[in-house]
């Protein structure tokens, strides 16, 4: 717990709780990916909607 706490307590406010452990970076970095992909997936879905195009009949 004191390394945690270390860990937490180094850099001040310049960096953040959520960024101070090691694996921090690969669960942001999992987050940040599963965004970017929903984000991708809105474009085409957007474009459909509005064109009317993929509907099921």
């Amino acid at each position: 717990i004191n390394e945690m706490k270390k860990a937490h307590q180094a850099g001040g406010r310049a960096v953040y709780t959520w960024q101070k452990q090691p694996q921090d970076k690969v669960a942001n970095l999992i987050g940040i990916g599963l965004v970017t992909i929903g984000m991708i997936q809105l474009v085409p879905a957007f474009y459909r909607l509005s064109t009317g195009k993929g509907k099921m009949e």
